[in-house]
């Protein structure tokens, strides 16, 4: 690698600890939900007295009833199974699983503005990248071809 014996690197502490500050900043909200994900991930297991006391009864009613002790589904699929029975843990699920599927589209859709707007397309105005991000992340298939054929004739 390289020498470092005339780096100072005392000069850059400052920049060091504005990162760091930033991070506890941004990522703050994950410390808030860490019980919450902790609940959503492993309701058989957890400790009650870990969870967020409106969850509690109904999760000592859960964690005792024989046919859920049994239960290998986790995330989603097991909040699914509680139903009507357990109403404030199946609603904690909803939330909890919408999080997460908002967190994955927006991701998805992020992925997928990169992919259109790639160092060969990166003249896209603001408007024509809008129609190129509504065409790749719909789920309706559009048959360009025909609508071209429909103008052509149109206009002539």
């Amino acid at each position: 690698m390289g020498n470092f014996e005339g780096c100072n690197f005392s000069d850059h502490l400052k920049y060091i600890d504005e990162v760091i500050l930033e991070f506890e900043q941004r990522f703050a909200d994950f410390k808030e939900l860490e019980r919450d994900l902790a609940l959503f991930m492993r309701p058989l297991t957890i400790q009650i007295e870990c969870v967020k006391t409106e969850y509690q009864l109904e999760l000592c009613d859960v964690q005792s009833d024989p046919f859920y002790k049994g239960r290998t589904e986790t995330g989603m699929d097991f909040f699914k199974i509680l139903g009507d029975r357990f109403p404030v843990l199946t609603n904690f699920g909803l939330k909890m699983g919408s999080m997460m599927g908002s967190t994955y589209l927006c991701e998805s859709a992020y992925s997928t503005m990169n992919f259109i707007k790639s160092k060969y397309r990166s003249s896209l105005s603001d408007k024509s990248l809008l129609h190129a991000m509504r065409l790749a992340t719909t789920n309706v298939d559009v048959d360009i071809d025909m609508i071209v054929k429909d103008k052509l004739a149109k206009n002539q």
